[in-house]
């Protein structure tokens, strides 16, 4: 991972072969972030991504083959009893460009994955939603 200041936030570009979420939480503890919004775009593979089912209170999750394109990229760094959370969602391309969407578990760097964080000032923290069954945001 490299990274640099910009304005209120940061540019992060992972290395290939780095996890998108594990990096980030390894950057915000160095920088003492606590709570942020980011995006990003690049390349990726070993891409899992979810859709919720609120009824059965569990994710159906997608494994996508090979290298894809990151067309969108989004999400929140929050804190939780547990420590750190990140929430991430993605858009991604194929080569033929039909896309595949949802909340991401994980993502590999393929090529480039650049990530545009930006620090919130206020405290974030996520809590057990037991309607939900999933860790919302405690506003």
């Amino acid at each position: 991972m490299r990274y640099r200041t910009q304005g209120h936030g940061y540019i992060i570009q992972l290395a290939i072969g780095e996890e998108i979420g594990s990096t980030l939480i390894e950057f915000a503890a160095g920088e003492k972030t606590e709570a942020a919004h980011f995006w990003g775009i690049g390349a990726a593979r070993e891409i899992v991504l979810g859709s919720y089912d609120i009824e059965r209170k569990i994710y159906n999750k997608k494994t996508l083959d090979g290298v894809w394109e990151i067309a969108s990229l989004t999400g929140s760094l929050a804190q939780t009893d547990g420590g750190p959370i990140l929430h991430i969602h993605g858009v991604f391309s194929d080569e033929g460009c039909r896309t595949s969407g949802g909340h991401v578990f994980n993502l590999v760097c393929a090529a480039t994955v650049e990530i545009f964080l930006v620090p919130l000032p206020a405290g974030l923290t996520r809590r057990h939603d037991e309607h939900t069954g999933l860790k919302l945001l405690d506003l």
